[in-house]
């Protein structure tokens, strides 16, 4: 009797136990939503690109866009197919809400099954963190493909670690997937996989020797990304890698609260450590690979010049940045938070979303004015942005053209084309996009001459004290202009004529 009744109670446990992470689930999922859906457009800097590419794609498959093309490639790509096909199916509006709310959730979900493989528990409390780590720097940069990969990667990752053949190939699938929307993740997730493999097999001091051996087979790539791969460098913003730098979006406001966030994180991975103890908060190699990816966002140049590419593949420690994030979520999984940790941890992160809403909301009403500028052209001209937001980690104002541009003009500064990163590609001259890297820094720093091909080039610019945003038509012979535009309250109004 008395063994059914604890039989009894403990199914009772079970069954409380996991209507409570129903609950929880769903909802952080209304809030890893929320932020997709609380104004009117989604503010993600190069997300406005890869909407307004995938409406040049089907410009040139319809034959509207002679000079382009679309290349076949085998990375760098799953996003781009995947607004393409919701542009087609559902329109812009549509299209730009489901990608961007995929992306979120694709991301937000691996990394926290990822967390669960390797606590051994659905991980809750760090799921403020990680939804925070979900709307970061890459996010709002508009990274999309590495982003996406990155939530592949982890997905493929949860799998990795539970035994079975069936999971196992589904991680594999998973990984391919990852693959043909960026490389960078997969590689990660796939040299944890192998240092968690190996040092299964290693007691403590080859476990040690591993880590250092991997930390100088970091060193050595980097070494040889400069010989081989033209590497180059320029001073990181990045704090040390660690993670909470992803909390850096725009202004000095969110610099503060990155710093914030960085230091009551590093207070949570030395309370894991002494509450739970080394050996357990670094099994799965959680806490090993953790500094790793730390150690690789430091050491990682800012950009490779890759093979085939007419521009470098930039931004790599903060990329690195995120996926050491994801890893910090996984030490802290492990520790048991009380209420004034749990407290710290929420007020970061509602801090974060309160400055994220406002500052969206003052990006959405630049962009009416843009919009509004817009219209004054007349449909099917080329159009460039001579506008900036100065004194911000991200310029947000950058792409802002691209969205207003679709379906009714085109976006001659957009750098996708002559990149030859993306399928949209440009070889010569032509009246849709620039083809080359140096017209390109010529038109964003203000220097380019129009040529008589070009003409005529719409500029919208800063207007009225930095204000108001206003649109001029240049000939052959103008030059182009670069104008700061006051947005937020942080920025400073800077006017160069």
């Amino acid at each position: 009797m008395e063994s059914g009744a604890v039989g009894v109670a403990a199914s009772e446990r079970t069954q409380s136990s996991a209507a409570r992470d129903r609950l929880l689930a769903a909802g952080f999922t209304l809030l890893a939503l929320l932020p997709c859906f609380w104004q009117r457009r989604i503010q993600a800097g190069d997300f406005s690109s890869h909407l307004y590419n995938a409406w040049l794609a089907i410009e040139i498959q319809e034959g509207r866009a002679p000079g382009l093309e679309l290349a076949w490639q085998w990375t760098n790509i799953l996003f781009d197919l995947l607004l393409e096909g919701l542009l087609r199916a559902v329109g812009a509006e549509a299209a730009q809400r489901i990608a961007a709310s995929l992306l979120v959730l694709i991301f937000f979900w691996g990394v926290l099954a990822f967390l669960r493989a390797t606590s051994g528990h659905w991980a809750w409390w760090p799921a403020p963190l990680v939804w925070a780590l979900a709307y970061g720097w890459v996010f709002h940069i508009g990274l999309c493909n590495f982003y996406l990969s990155l939530g592949l990667s982890s997905c493929a990752l949860a799998l990795m670690w539970q035994s079975g053949t069936r999971r196992r190939a589904a991680a594999a699938v998973l990984g391919a997937l990852a693959l043909s929307a960026h490389a960078i993740p997969v590689a990660w997730a796939a040299g944890l996989a192998l240092y968690q493999a190996a040092a299964r097999r290693l007691g403590t001091a080859g476990r040690l020797a591993l880590l250092a051996t991997a930390a100088a087979a970091l060193w050595a790539l980097r070494q040889a990304a400069f010989s081989y791969l033209g590497a180059v460098d320029m001073p990181s913003l990045v704090f040390l890698g660690a993670g909470p730098d992803q909390l850096w979006v725009y202004g000095d406001r969110f610099r503060l609260l990155a710093s914030a966030a960085a230091g009551v994180c590093l207070a949570l991975v030395v309370l894991a450590v002494m509450q739970q103890g080394l050996r357990t908060v670094n099994r799965h190699q959680v806490l090993a690979w953790y500094l790793l990816t730390v150690i690789a966002a430091e050491l990682a140049p800012f950009g490779l010049w890759l093979p085939g590419y007419r521009q470098a593949l930039t931004f790599l420690p903060e990329r690195m940045s995120l996926a050491a994030g994801i890893m910090l979520c996984a030490v802290l999984a492990r520790y048991r938070a009380g209420p004034v940790e749990r407290a710290a941890l929420w007020a970061v992160v509602l801090s974060f979303f309160s400055l994220l809403y406002f500052d969206h909301r003052a990006l959405n009403a630049v962009e009416d004015r843009i919009e509004a500028a817009v219209r004054r052209i007349p449909p099917g001209e080329r159009v460039i942005s001579a506008l900036c937001l100065s004194r911000s980690r991200i310029d947000a104002l950058e792409h802002m053209v691209d969205r207003a541009c679709l379906g009714r003009c085109y976006s001659y500064g957009n750098y996708e084309p002559q990149s030859w990163q993306f399928r949209v590609r440009t070889r010569e001259p032509n009246r849709f996009a620039v083809a080359d890297l140096n017209t390109m820094i010529r038109m964003r720093t203000g220097e380019h001459v129009v040529q008589s091909w070009e003409a005529p080039l719409y500029e919208l610019y800063a207007c009225e004290e930095g204000r108001e945003v206003c649109v001029r038509r240049l000939e052959a012979g103008d030059r182009t202009s670069r104008t700061c535009l006051e947005a937020m309250p942080q920025v400073r109004r800077r006017h160069s004529p």
